[in-house]
């Protein structure tokens, strides 16, 4: 149950003073002033990004979307992508966990991939930054306020992505922060929020007075002798009410000839899980001056953020579910079973910290002597580092001591000309785009443990380390023009030539290309008499990118047993041919506004990871075969119910439907999300004819509706069980609504979100759904799905474990 308050300085003779409270919704109430201004973007960011300055929505032949800051996800978000969720039609975001700071995946609905690349690309301001880390380690984008974001704008089909050719196969979000206003006096804005986040759902386990019966029924007489006459809910003990605060202050405006704004953060995000907080620090400095009469226009960008975490590794989240339900909760550590979790949990130190610093310099030049030539620079660098030590807490046992670590040193840099002409006899309008970009990446990674005991902290095992490096070079030449004719016709075509160092050289070029064509019939004369029509707009476009892999290096290591990747010498990027079909609509004055799209992408050469069998080592080899086929549509409404003086309703509906079938695969393969599979379960894996990332599982065989133990499938009668992949992962549909209420200086905001067409793995139930766990000398407790399977050992390869994963979720 969040609260939040929010507190503003502007231009210092007026203030205004707002509340929130939140319960799902949120109330706001703002003192006697005027609306806050919104700090103004300047169009170099854009420009920069290899967009047209003066592009309008009518003109463009793609499919993307803009959400700005009024429209963000309210609260206390801590990953600036979570701005977003439920916003855009076909844009997915999905939380890892729950942890503090946790990281968010993020993808399009329409990504026809499995071991390539499948996130947008994210630019910010115009540079690319990175947004990966090993698992265990601080989310980069969980280093960037999202209180310095102005807008976000997703770009989908090939027509709106193909200037960025391999490396936006997948969409681009460009992200665009807030600036200083030119000519405006200074302005200090103060916010602060603060949140209360409790558990929303108990695993269902079974209680004590189950947990004894089941032992006294199926345990052993030294189990039996163990139980004791307490009653505690580990899950209460564990979990606690979590208060956390998140503070901002930002200055803006004109010193002399200098536009600025510089901001200040500090989020304190407390988890739910006892012992765990994540801590973010964040600076950031925008100069945007103009010189020689806006002839040459300068852009500076320099942002730091630091963090400062302790979470619990999975272990520890593991522990409270299966912990013995008859003892107390100031039990002792006892050696034979998992110590205590509540001690546990307050002693551990799994601490981690994160540092990220972006500095990006732009620059346009307008040249006086041709109007509408211009020549524009970028110069951008991105630097991650995060590491964690993980401390074994328990007293009286030996424990392993881990230390992750990880840097990525990101530089990139985009030289382009721009030439915009208006030709007056042809009734026409020409922009055309060409450039350089270069990008030089470098990433180090380490991974050690050793055991640690009781009596010596710092232990003499010698321990296993894994370290990597990795560095790439990435080249490209873009060109784009777009053409207008009547103000009703448009035409768009864009190329880029990437070169990569990853594939072999035969290889390491390719060529993208895209075509974009629009038609405004709302300009032609024979719709101008519908007064109701506002907009009426067809587009369509059609693309071919490649893709490249998610990882770009191989694995250098010393465990005697660990997972390598291994390239294919024939390696080649992946191929998608896309088609997009769009129609933007306006009825009423723009009271309702629409675009329905329809996709069709086929992505040919596949990256595909397949597991080579070895004794000594556990490998993958990347390499090409296959294809995977998408198609489906988006749709996205906007409908103002009421607008009044004083009262005002808008409301805004998004949903996608996708549905994906893989062909000519010869053998299963692997995706990249289900990477070190051969110690996890269930597997994800994606066939001929199949869904991609379907679980692998056997199938159940049933009586009069129980699950036959032990009993699956066998359709060869080789004594074996099939293995079936079956329900994806992935879901057909998403959806979004957003409502928004005003009446005078009150407000009042919801946002719905749903997926339907997927299934979920219940592990918990799988694993520990048994009544075998109750049977040792020590007995843990155990799922209560046990009473509707009985079984009596682990059957975790069922496919009887899947759900449906549907959800619908109110914030």
């Amino acid at each position: 149950m969040p609260f939040f308050y929010r507190f503003h300085l502007t231009n210092f003779p007026t203030k205004v003073f707002s509340f929130f409270f939140l319960v799902l919704t949120v109330f706001s109430w703002v003192g006697n002033a005027q609306s806050l201004p919104q700090p103004e973007t300047q169009a170099l960011a854009d420009t920069v990004a290899l967009r047209p300055a003066n592009a309008k929505k009518t003109s463009l032949t793609g499919a993307e979307v803009t959400v700005p800051s009024e429209a963000f996800n309210k609260g206390l978000i801590v990953n600036p992508v979570n701005l977003l969720s439920g916003q855009m039609a076909g844009f997915h975001i999905t939380p890892t966990d729950g942890a503090p700071g946790a990281r968010s995946l993020f993808r399009l609905h329409r990504v026809t991939t499995l071991a390539g690349q499948n996130t947008p690309l994210l630019v910010l301001d115009g540079i690319i930054i990175a947004s990966e880390a090993m698992q265990m380690l601080e989310s980069p984008l969980s280093l960037l306020n999202p209180n310095d974001i102005a807008s976000v704008t997703l770009l989908k089909d090939a027509a709106a992505t193909a200037l960025y050719g391999a490396l936006g196969a997948n969409g681009v979000l460009l992200i665009t922060t807030k600036t200083g206003t030119a000519g405006r006096k200074l302005q200090v804005q103060f916010s602060s929020r603060m949140g209360v986040a409790q558990l929303a759902k108990k695993v269902p386990v079974l209680s004590a007075d189950q947990f004894r019966e089941a032992v006294r029924q199926y345990g052993m007489p030294e189990a039996q002798a163990g139980l004791g006459s307490a009653s505690t809910d580990w899950q209460e003990e564990v979990y606690e009410n979590a208060v956390s605060h998140d503070q901002n202050l930002a200055l803006s405006g004109q010193l002399g000839w200098l536009p600025y704004r510089v901001s200040l953060g500090y989020l304190n995000q407390n988890g739910i899980l006892t012992n765990s907080h994540f801590t973010r620090a964040s600076t950031a400095l925008s100069l945007t001056p103009s010189f020689f009469k806006n002839h040459l226009k300068t852009a500076l960008h320099l942002r730091r953020g630091s963090s400062d975490s302790r979470l619990p590794n999975e272990r520890m989240i593991d522990l409270p579910l299966w912990y013995n339900p008859t003892l107390p909760n100031d039990a002792e550590e006892n050696h034979l079973e998992y110590p205590n979790p509540l001690k546990l949990l307050k002693n551990q130190k799994n601490d981690g910290t994160g540092e990220k610093e972006i500095a990006n310099l732009q620059v346009a030049y307008s040249f006086g002597f041709l109007p509408g030539l211009s020549a524009h620079a970028q110069v951008g660098y991105d630097a991650y580092n995060a590491k964690r030590d993980d401390t074994p807490s328990t007293r009286n046992a030996m424990g392993l001591y881990s230390q992750f670590e990880q840097g990525l040193k990101n530089k990139t840099q985009t030289y382009s000309l721009s030439y915009t002409d208006t030709l007056q006899a042809l009734q026409s309008h020409v922009d055309v785009t060409a450039g350089l970009f270069k990008q030089d990446r470098k990433r180090t990674y380490s991974y050690s443990d050793r055991l640690v005991f009781a009596d010596n902290p710092y232990g003499n095992d010698q321990g296993r380390k894994r370290t990597g490096f990795a560095s790439s070079k990435h080249s490209a030449f873009f060109g784009k023009i777009d053409y207008t004719l009547k103000n009703k016709y448009f035409a768009t075509y864009a190329i880029r030539q990437d070169e990569s160092g990853i594939f072999a050289p035969a290889e390491n070029k390719f060529t993208s290309t895209a075509l974009g064509a629009g038609w405004l019939l709302t300009e032609e004369p024979f719709l101008q008499q519908l007064q109701a029509l506002s907009t009426l707009k067809f587009r369509a476009s059609y693309g071919v990118q490649y893709n490249l892999p998610v990882s770009q290096e191989n694995t250098v290591n010393s465990f005697t047993q660990t997972t390598a990747i291994l390239y294919s010498p024939e390696l080649t990027p992946e191929k998608t041919t896309s088609i997009n079909l769009g129609v933007d609509l306006g009825l009423f004055q723009g009271r309702l506004q629409g675009s329905v799209d329809y996709f069709n992408r086929t992505t040919n050469n596949l990256l595909v990871y397949q597991f080579l069998n070895s004794a000594s080592i556990y490998a993958y080899l990347l390499s090409n075969e296959g294809k995977l086929k998408s198609s489906g549509f988006e749709v996205a409404l906007d409908y103002t119910v009421v607008n009044t003086p004083k009262v005002k309703w808008a409301l805004a509906l998004n949903t996608s439907y996708s549905t994906s079938e893989i062909q000519d695969l010869q053998w299963a393969s692997y995706g990249s999300s289900a990477f070190f599979i051969n110690s996890s379960f269930p597997r994800l894996l994606s066939q001929n004819g199949g869904s991609p990332y379907a679980f692998y599982l056997h199938q159940q065989k049933y009586q009069d509706g129980k699950p036959l133990e032990g009993q699956y499938t066998d359709s060869n009668s080789d004594g074996l069980p099939d293995f079936t992949a079956s329900q994806s992962a992935i879901p057909s549909t998403l959806m979004g609504l957003r409502s928004h209420v005003a009446y005078q200086k009150w407000s009042f905001d919801f946002l719905a979100r749903a997926a339907t067409g997927h299934s979920v793995y219940n592990g918990p139930a799988a694993f520990h759904g048994n009544y075998r766990s109750v049977s040792y000398e020590a007995p843990n407790n155990i799922s209560a799905s046990v009473f509707s399977t009985n079984f009596r050992n682990t059957q975790y390869l069922s496919d009887y474990y899947l759900e449906d994963a549907s959800f619908f979720r109110l914030e």
